[in-house]
């Protein structure tokens, strides 16, 4: 590895920590290019990256056991599965059961993905103001999707009190984030 400046650490350090849990695994599971070679600094910073996107690999029944066991991300994993069908015959019922349990214990991309499953009525009833709730949730915690859902919500004045200021206001700090 070449020189590392301060600078180069700074501004490292400034973006990882702008990220939560959830943010660092969507991007390490949409990109395979996202874990770093043995010669990188970064290495050590990025386990959960590594964790999590081999579990993006493995099966719903290797998963169950660390799933059932409490696991928060193996818990997303199984519920994305079942969301999908990846493996597994597709069960939207199951997939909220285990996004449910991940959502339960803070994990931002389970609670937007609940978020939309009760939006969109996915293995369970249309409930608008479910919907919102766990969008907030993950808003709050700097998820750029439940962000603009949640500008959606407030733009369509859905499970809320319609108010474009409000719709505004995530619209932007999704945008912010690159989602617009």
């Amino acid at each position: 590895i070449g020189m590392v400046t301060v600078g180069m650490i700074a501004t490292f350090v400034t973006w990882y920590v702008g990220k939560n849990n959830a943010e660092i695994r969507s991007e390490a599971a949409m990109d395979s290019t996202a874990t770093m070679d043995s010669n990188s600094f970064l290495m050590a910073d990025t386990t959960a990256m590594d964790t999590t996107t081999s579990y993006s690999d493995k099966s719903v029944e290797e998963l169950l056991p660390l799933a059932e066991g409490g696991d928060v991300d193996a818990q997303f994993w199984v519920g994305r599965k079942y969301q999908k069908g990846i493996g597994v015959l597709q069960d939207e019922r199951k997939a909220i059961e285990w996004y449910q349990k991940s959502a339960d214990q803070g994990d931002a991309s389970a609670q937007n993905n609940l978020a939309v499953m009760y939006k969109n009525g996915e293995g369970t009833r249309q409930n608008y103001d479910e919907a919102v709730k766990w969008y907030r949730k993950a808003a709050e915690q700097g998820n750029a999707s439940a962000q603009n859902g949640l500008g959606v919500m407030y733009d369509e004045g859905k499970g809320v009190e319609q108010s474009y200021t409000e719709a505004v206001k995530w619209y932007r700090k999704a945008a912010e984030q690159g989602n617009a």
